[in-house]
């Protein structure tokens, strides 16, 4: 299982316990997984929420109304709004996985 499903192990000698510079280390993961996690829950999750709420009328009704560019051309515009909506829901999912991640990481016991 060691191999196929890491954790991490750390060798260091009985008597002296964690080593300074691993302790900075722990000290400047936790620092970065809570910026992390008040940086998605805080920016992040709102602007995801906020362009999918406001993206789906706004896609719904070109759709409808098989809007056209003004351009000679004259493409279809629906999908790109579409793509926008797509991509600003694949963000929230992406926001919300770092978010139970960073959630988790900081839960574990530390030994």
């Amino acid at each position: 299982m060691l191999l196929t499903e890491p954790r991490v192990i750390f060798l260091d000698e009985p008597t002296l316990g964690l080593d300074v510079t691993m302790q900075r280390r722990f000290h400047r993961l936790f620092a970065f997984l809570r910026a992390t996690l008040i940086g998605g829950v805080v920016f992040l999750l709102p602007l995801c929420l906020l362009m999918v709420w406001m993206g789906i009328p706004y896609f719904w009704e070109s759709f409808q109304n098989s809007e056209m560019s003004q351009n000679a051309g004259g493409l279809i515009v629906w999908p790109s709004k579409l793509f926008v909506l797509v991509g600003f829901s694949l963000l929230l999912a992406q926001a919300i996985s770092e978010i139970i991640k960073s959630v988790a990481a900081l839960q574990e016991p530390r030994s």
